[in-house]
């Protein structure tokens, strides 16, 4: 195997093409008296004073590519190019070299949700967008097809109705406000797919086969409460429905067995118990489904076999350490699994077939020192897409031919980045004030010494956690003289149940405790000045970084939330209207007093340290509210703070403008109170 670069300079030009518009424009808001020129010039000022600082958008610019994928046959390669603030899907003829452009979305109205291969012709895109229409704020999807070669417009596939919602037609059907779920893509079949979508009952959802040719769809299985997610084996039937009781606190799966069209129940447990046991999919054999569930506290991979009255279950695959949290990776040509992604294995998946364990080791000795993922292949498994990556390497995307045996460059995704620049991320262990064991990832600049200015950085969720690869904030901190302490604590996800339930109605309590334990280890460990700590964190970091200004004013110098929760009941009560407020109360719980006595925004008085907030207005996972009155009440108890409103900003950060402000706004925030020259 060689590598090449013969493709990557039409992937270079490919921002230059004509494009389909879907919406376009972009801005952002200035909530302070700030204005974009001042900002800039204060920007500019610094690094001049600082040549070792990369700019800005090295790091907060969305990444060059992305979604790399390759045609079932292997004649086009497609990617989503960000250009300028906008997303455009972009195909390359890998024979002839030809580039067309697709759609392209604004990334402040609409946005690209995914994309998926349908045949060597066509593409399904899913675009999602607000409905503007509504008295309660939510988003809605739409699906596009499009040619590979652009030879015909993109065209709406399920509902030519592309702006309305929940409206009766023809009092037989609503107008679904997902019309992207499809759940299997028949490849024997690549003129249709299976569309999962609610057009009798709201909520409840069946499936229709969809022709993506003409946009005809017939029902193949009707709705059935309390069904809302179907899955179907690997010959295309439906054969699983997974559901929530009107409570919305069990969970209940259904299953058929392969030649029998009876359906029975095969599990029914509370949710988040020891009990649950989650569908992955099926195998080629269409009575082997595979499944997630607990094993000794850890989530672990098991194979049920659906024709057996007891559903007898083996362990296919499990670590005594950490959850398996990854889904099914699947052979495109046998359609059997091959393997589970898994993040704390080796190259991060679990290998159950030796042919891709060799093909894998190829790859790897090749490309050393990377985690090499294999993200798509033909259908004959001949031509692949690698992504090549690691804590210290933002990642490059590769094409693989394996009858040429070439593994040829496509582009970096951060290209103003390189290694020499990154320094490692070494993972840690420190004790809670209780015994209790906690992993944290620490990256340190290179050549740096003694106790040092340190951004401690929870992450969101609070039921997610955070890995050791590339990471565009912790490397904007890093490149800013800034040590970087990412804890796992109670009530992140991977670690066993035990450990995440610490997340129910634990907001304030262990799990600010193990920030607030970490803090002081890096002090003890002399990594860390105790006069320049920092915490900084996005939606349930946000939080947690307020939180941490409010129960520790003495152990941090300055705080930043973005998109953070400052009204814990006012948040939980906000979320009444919508369809999953069972879970939200279950996380929060019912104990109004509790929320308001582990709520920021009613306990600012006790703050002592400058606060840095940002919050994009159109944000629909965290309302805007939260921060509006967090500042409301800084500014009531008179403290030091700055409120920054992204216009058009979203929860993810989806418009590059915006993204580039709150890092310009983080980087002077953070040199003001950190850097050695202000101590």
């Amino acid at each position: 195997m060689r590598v090449s670069c013969s493709i990557y300079n039409l992937i270079r030009v490919a921002c230059c093409i004509a494009l389909c518009p879907i919406c376009i424009g972009c801005g952002a808001k200035m909530s302070d008296n700030t204005t974009s020129g001042e900002l800039n010039s204060k920007i500019d000022k610094r690094r001049n004073e600082n040549p070792h600082l990369l700019p800005v958008e090295a790091f907060s610019g969305l990444p060059v590519a992305q979604d790399v994928r390759i045609s079932p046959g292997g004649t086009y390669i497609s990617f989503l190019k960000n250009t300028g603030g906008e997303t455009a899907l972009v195909t390359i003829n890998i024979g002839t070299g030809d580039i067309q452009g697709l759609v392209k979305t604004d990334n402040r109205s609409k946005f690209i949700r995914w994309y998926e291969w349908s045949n060597d012709k066509y593409l399904l895109i899913s675009i999602l967008y607000e409905n503007t229409d509504s008295p309660v704020r939510h988003y809605i999807t739409r699906m596009l097809r499009a040619t590979a070669d652009g030879s015909e417009a993109p065209r709406p596939i399920v509902d030519a109705n592309f702006d309305n919602v929940g409206i009766l037609t023809n009092r037989t059907e609503i107008v679904s406000q997902f019309q992207d779920n499809v759940i299997d893509f028949l490849p024997d079949d690549p003129e249709r797919v299976l569309l999962s979508a609610d057009f009798k009952e709201p909520l409840f959802p069946g499936v229709y086969s969809l022709n993506i040719t003409n946009g005809v769809r017939s029902l193949v299985k009707s709705h059935n409460r309390p069904i809302k997610e179907w899955m179907t084996d690997q010959r295309g039937e439906v054969r699983v429905g997974v559901g929530i009781n009107k409570d919305y606190n069990r969970i209940i799966v259904k299953v058929r067995h392969a030649e029998k069209n009876k359906w029975k129940k095969a599990w029914e447990f509370a949710a988040h118990s020891a009990e649950q046991v989650f569908p992955l999919g099926f195998g080629l054999d269409p009575n082997a489904l595979y499944v997630r569930a607990y094993h000794n506290d850890k989530k672990a991979v098991f194979k049920i076999d659906v024709g057996s009255p007891t559903l007898s279950r083996s362990l296919v695959a499990s670590d005594d350490n950490y959850d398996i949290l990854g889904s099914l990776i699947y052979s495109p040509k046998t359609r059997d699994p091959i393997g589970v992604y898994h993040g704390e294995a080796e190259d991060t998946r679990i290998y159950f077939d030796e042919a891709y364990k060799k093909f894998q080791a190829s790859i790897d000795r090749v490309l050393p020192d990377t985690t090499n993922y294999i993200v798509d292949l033909t259908r004959n498994e001949r031509r692949y897409v690698v992504f090549s990556t690691a804590d210290d390497t933002p990642g490059t995307y590769y094409w693989g031919d394996r009858d040429r045996g070439t593994l040829e460059r496509l582009f970096d995704t951060y290209p103003l980045l390189t290694k020499d620049k990154i320094p490692p991320t070494e993972k840690v262990v420190y004790k809670a004030r209780d015994g209790v064991e906690i992993e944290a990832y620490l990256t340190v600049p290179a050549q740096q010494q003694g106790a040092m200015p340190t951004v401690l950085f929870p992450h969101g969720g609070p039921i997610s956690r955070d890995y050791g690869g590339f990471d565009y904030w912790k490397v904007f901190f890093v490149n800013r003289g800034y040590a970087v302490f990412q804890p796992n604590f109670r009530g992140s996800s991977g670690y066993g149940r035990k450990f995440k339930m610490a997340a129910f109605e634990g907001f304030g309590k262990e799990m600010q405790d193990d920030l607030t334990d970490g803090a002081n280890w890096l002090i003890d460990q002399g990594i860390a000045d105790k006069d320049r700590m920092c915490i900084v964190g996005a939606s349930y970091g946000g939080y947690a970084a307020l939180m941490g200004a409010v129960k520790t004013p003495d152990l941090f110098t300055c705080a930043v939330s973005f998109a953070g929760f400052s009204d814990l009941k006012g948040f939980r009560d906000g979320k009444w209207f919508y369809a999953n407020y069972k879970a939200i109360e279950a996380l929060f719980g019912d104990d109004s007093a509790k929320l308001k006595e582990n709520s920021p925004r009613r306990r600012a008085d006790q703050i002592q340290i400058p606060i840095l907030l940002v919050h994009g207005e159109n944000d629909l996972t965290v309302p805007v509210d939260q921060s509006r009155v967090m500042a409301k009440a800084l500014e009531d108890n008179q403290k030091e703070y700055k409120y920054i409103e992204l216009e058009d900003g979203t929860h993810h950060l989806s418009n590059e403008r915006n993204r580039i402000r709150l890092f310009q706004e983080m980087d002077l925030f953070l040199s003001e109170h950190l850097d050695a020259s202000t101590r």
